[in-house]
């Protein structure tokens, strides 16, 4: 079946799947689940960044998987702020270039400052009630 989900023999109809979860721009996306879901690839990233940071592991081939996994991360990181945007009636413009900013100022105090109050407010701010383009 096409978009349905099995839970004890029951068939949910219209779940999301793992993949839709943090890879789809489409839709809205309420505070809540954006909340959980940032959460979710923080503790992703500290897993993966852990032996790095630590000079546990320093082998090449770790490196490659940790950037193929930082990609990864990232990607969905900004589809689930694009989907954040949307259930707030903006334009997921505004989420490319946040990631533009993020990545190019990324050293510097105030810009990062910056930016992590407009993410804060991005996770807090109510969505528009009723329909919206998105």
């Amino acid at each position: 079946m096409g978009n349905t989900f099995i839970l004890g023999g029951i068939i949910l109809p219209n779940q999301e799947t793992l993949i839709q979860k943090f890879f789809s721009r489409q839709g809205r996306l309420n505070r809540k689940p954006y909340l959980l879901r940032m959460l979710v690839i923080l503790l992703l990233l500290t897993l993966i960044t852990l032996p790095i940071v630590t000079d546990t592991i320093l082998s090449e081939g770790y490196f490659y998987f940790s950037l193929a996994c930082f990609l990864v991360i990232a990607y969905a990181s900004l589809n689930l702020q694009i989907r954040r945007l949307q259930d707030m009636g903006q334009k997921s413009t505004y989420a490319y270039v946040l990631f533009a900013l993020s990545i190019v100022f990324r050293n510097f105090a105030a810009i990062s400052l910056l930016l992590l109050i407009i993410d804060l407010y991005i996770c807090f701010a109510p969505g528009t009630l009723g329909p919206n383009p998105y």
